[in-house]
């Protein structure tokens, strides 16, 4: 007979010992070895915070260190320097008052075009806006910057304004920008109505002629 097909009570001529009985399955023990292998702990708290959470504690931190920087730039640069921009403004305008007002400002004014035209070729009118003239002459190189402080020195002019008061003044009004749109938009204004009334006028002359 074939040994492979002896069955083994027959072949070692004693009964198989029985198989050991599982233990019963302590849950609450199961739970905490399932916590422990997934990173937790049986002592935490819930005010506890991760190796994680802490990294990005410190990121967030750097955002908030990176925004007091910010604040110390825009006082430092932005704040102050706006404060000193309007001052010298300020200065700007004393001196474009004090041209106006001298008995020699044509002659004056006429010196400053002969001067941008010779020196940086820059042309000017003679009818073109006294302001105008005095910013280009000392801003010769940035047009721009030029035309904008004129705008804003001319509202200070017509508002009847002095050189001290012009500081807070632009404050007061949203700074130069803002001066500057509100000017653009009142000469735009006056520019459409006075189209229209010119226009008007012309219909008046044509039906009065034709009459």
């Amino acid at each position: 007979m074939n040994q492979e097909s002896i069955h083994p009570i027959a072949f070692h001529g004693v009964p198989p010992s029985p198989a050991p009985a599982v233990p019963a399955v302590d849950e609450f023990a199961f739970g905490l070895l399932m916590n422990r292998a997934l990173g937790g702990s049986d002592s935490r708290r819930p005010s506890d915070k991760s190796a994680n959470e802490i990294q990005v504690d410190m990121v967030l931190g750097q955002a908030q260190n990176l925004a007091k920087m910010n604040d110390q730039y825009v006082e430092t640069y932005v704040v102050r320097g706006t404060k000193e921009l309007y001052a010298l403004l300020g200065a700007i305008y004393s001196y474009a008052l004090q041209i106006n007002e001298s008995p020699l400002r044509d002659h004056i004014l006429q010196r400053m075009r002969e001067r941008l035209e010779e020196e940086h070729e820059i042309k000017t009118q003679s009818n073109t806006p006294w302001l105008t003239t005095v910013l280009r002459f000392i801003l010769p190189t940035d047009r721009q910057t030029a035309y904008s402080y004129s705008k804003v020195l001319q509202v200070a002019h017509d508002e009847n304004l002095t050189a001290q008061e012009l500081p807070n003044y632009i404050k007061e009004r949203g700074g130069i920008s803002k001066i500057t749109a509100t000017k653009e938009e009142e000469e735009s204004v006056k520019s459409i109505k006075e189209h229209k009334d010119a226009k008007t006028q012309m219909l008046k002359k044509i039906l009065q002629a034709n009459a």
